[in-house]
């Protein structure tokens, strides 16, 4: 690998009707030494993204034109960037220079590292581990299955969180959460960038995965803070987030796990919904109104076809 104690950083952020938090962003970035270029990719033209990110110091907006999705996005951005390591930031997320730095030491460390992430804060100070374990048919089903969601050994959480956060070292993932992550750019250019068939979620776990495959890893930097507001992507709306995950999780389980482990995940899913909508039935408050009942229509495609736009 190549050494990094002495490599800038340069920063990717993907806009999408992020005018109200992207300035916190950038601004956050800016005041980082170790921070060159900060690259804004505006995924909806006209909101008022561009104009808040370069009145906070960014140092390039490029305007995608309409909204792409995520991996489209950012390797649009890798082409006005060039430093040693990427930082990928969500619009709604904040760092500083401790958690930079201490990002920037963890792969520099560790040679066989691509990839560092850092443990998020919610905005009521909440830690969010910021990493899982990889996807199955199985622990990703149990995440949709009624009281299964709520155990962690079943699901995709890591089981031992408690001794991860406290851990002073960094720890072996098998992936971090694209909310904040800092990537080596010669092994991003080898790869070739983002997977674009993935529109948004996924695309951090996809990478996980294609690290452990050509025998390089990923790992949590639990010294290293970002706050992290959460949900600013799907404008608070839980059924179009819900929509949107269940389709990228069958894409990338039929890529690296099979059609079949993708097909008994999506009938997981499909048993998970008729419950659901049964119980909402039941209780007299299902969707309210008219963009609730368009998501649940993309999740029905989803399950009908395989397949949905989730935009």
């Amino acid at each position: 690998m190549t050494d990094l104690s002495h490599a800038a950083v340069d920063v990717v952020i993907v806009s999408y009707r992020s005018a109200e938090t992207i300035a916190t962003a950038v601004a956050s970035a800016r005041s980082c030494p170790q921070v060159e270029r900060i690259v804004i990719v505006d995924n909806c033209p006209g909101d008022g993204s561009a104009e808040a990110a370069r009145a906070a110091g960014a140092t390039t907006v490029v305007s995608s034109g309409a909204n792409q999705g995520f991996a489209s996005a950012v390797n649009l951005g890798l082409k006005e960037s060039d430093a040693g390591t990427v930082l990928l930031l969500n619009p709604d997320a904040s760092v500083d220079v401790a958690a930079v730095t201490l990002l920037v030491e963890a792969l520099v460390g560790d040679d066989t590292a691509v990839i560092a992430g850092p443990v998020l804060v919610g905005s009521g100070g909440s830690l969010t581990l910021g990493a899982r374990r990889f996807s199955s048919w199985w622990n990703r089903s149990a995440s949709v299955a009624p009281v299964l969601h709520r155990v962690r050994r079943l699901n995709a959480e890591y089981s031992h969180q408690s001794s991860l956060l406290l851990s002073v070292t960094p720890v072996v993932v098998d992936y971090v959460w694209g909310a904040a992550m800092l990537v080596r750019r010669s092994w991003l250019d080898r790869v070739g960038g983002l997977d674009e068939r993935f529109f948004m979620y996924s695309e951090d776990e996809d990478l996980g995965r294609l690290a452990r495959s050509v025998g390089c890893h990923v790992i949590l930097v639990p010294g290293a803070r970002v706050d992290h507001t959460g949900g600013a992507s799907s404008g608070g709306q839980e059924y179009l987030a819900s929509a949107r995950l269940a389709f990228a999780t069958w894409q990338l389980l039929d890529k690296w796990d099979g059609r079949w482990r993708a097909t008994l995940y999506r009938s997981a899913v499909r048993a998970a919904y008729v419950a659901w909508s049964v119980a909402t039935r039941l209780r007299g408050d299902g969707p309210r109104n008219l963009r609730e009942r368009a998501t649940l229509a993309l999740l029905r495609q989803f399950l009908r076809t395989g397949s949905a736009h989730p935009d």
